[in-house]
């Protein structure tokens, strides 16, 4: 899940950039950077919900980690034409 969410991570300074240029693919420069903003929160709570997940029992660990690599699967979804994209990371 690691490189997965650094790729996201990636892909969000990318997003970060063009939006702050204004590059012609952007909706709204606020609007790109706050959604930015809000995906880069939701990987801080996914990898701090992931480790405390290191103290539940294995079953329930599994089942945590699971189910926050199913979240950062979806939210690199957009990004699936990228030529670092892998195909395992496609929900």
């Amino acid at each position: 899940m690691d490189e997965l969410i650094a790729f996201l991570r990636e892909r969000l300074d990318e997003d970060e950039r063009a939006a702050q240029a204004g590059h012609p693919t952007c909706r709204g420069p606020g609007r790109e950077l706050r959604e930015v903003e809000a995906k880069r929160r939701i990987l801080d709570e996914l990898e701090s919900f992931v480790a405390d997940a290191e103290y539940l029992p294995q079953d329930e660990r599994n089942a945590d980690t699971a189910t926050a690599f199913g979240i950062v699967r979806l939210l690199a979804m957009p990004y699936d034409d990228h030529d670092d994209f892998r195909e395992e990371w496609k929900p």
